[in-house]
């Protein structure tokens, strides 16, 4: 198969394992802004498309050794599914709502649950990870709209338990107090994919909670770098293959009696929060050019 043709001007699909050494920690779109170098020793001068969660950001590959793929203006700039890869999110789907991580992006996959992207909206990672086994039963169909915008501001609350400069904690019962059922609690750890490099990663809840507690400005942050530099890179565990994860288990749905809260635990039949996206079929996103 020949090789993709690298120009000025173009468009680039970017995951952060194919640019080591950048800082290029997510999924994202970039144009080709310059070619420099001799012959046989060019280099492609990129420039990252800026998203809410990720500034713009400038990097250099060889030519000759890119595996980045081509994609067409229309879909880096004005109709980007892809950079939902990886990212977390809340969506309705079959009469509830609920958080998780985007997994895959318009392939085949029965293990996915499967929803067009025009109905999922981005969340923190932090409020994902904390309400993981966690759903909002979207019942009666005339409260849906209340009970979605309820738990928006649940989502809210969550960070700013955190984060408040005066009152902000790190302690998982402060945070979670009137929001999760009485008597439930969050699971210890949580297995993801991580952003920076698409392999499983293992986190424990706590470090997320923590690296977000310690990037508000005036906390000191503990020296044995158990914070560590991401989220997604909790020192005890890291990158791990699929027969190390061990599968969690689920418990039946117990309804709250707290007026407060929305929430339930997630039963076995809802499954795991992977997400996968899919295009409206009246306006399908051309597929990128194969650089295999």
């Amino acid at each position: 198969m020949a090789r993709p043709t690298y120009k000025d001007k173009t468009y680039l699909y970017v995951l952060p394992e194919h640019v080591p050494g950048t800082q290029v920690r997510c999924p994202v779109y970039a144009r080709v802004t310059a070619i420099a170098g001799p012959r046989g020793q060019k280099m492609l001068k990129c420039q990252t498309i800026a998203t809410d969660i990720a500034p713009t950001v400038e990097f250099e590959v060889p030519k000759n050794d890119c595996k980045l793929q081509i994609v067409t203006a229309r879909e880096a700039t004005t109709a980007p599914l892809r950079l939902w890869l990886r990212q977390f999110v809340f969506l309705a789907h079959e009469g509830r709502a609920f958080t998780g991580q985007v997994q895959a992006v318009d392939v085949e996959d029965e293990m996915f649950t499967v929803v067009p992207a025009e109905t999922v909206e981005s969340i923190s990672p932090v409020s994902a990870i904390l309400l993981w086994e966690f759903d909002v039963p979207l019942s009666p169909p005339e409260e849906i709209k209340k009970l979605m915008k309820r738990a928006r501001r649940t989502h809210a609350r969550i960070e700013k338990r955190i984060t408040d400069p005066a009152e902000g904690s790190r302690d998982l019962a402060v945070i979670l107090a009137k929001i999760i059922p009485d008597g439930e609690e969050v699971p210890a750890t949580i297995d993801l994919v991580s952003p920076a490099t698409g392999k499983n990663t293992r986190v424990s809840v706590q470090h997320v909670v923590d690296h977000l507690f310690y990037s508000v400005d005036g906390r000191e942050v503990p020296k044995n770098g158990s914070v560590g530099d991401q989220y997604w890179e909790d020192p005890r565990f890291g990158d791990r293959d699929d027969d190390e994860l061990d599968a969690s288990s689920d418990s039946e749905v117990e309804e709250s009696d707290d007026d407060d809260s929305v929430l339930v635990r997630r039963s076995a039949k809802s499954g795991p929060s992977k997400v996968k996206l899919v295009n409206k079929p009246k306006e399908p996103l051309k597929r990128p050019r194969s650089t295999s």
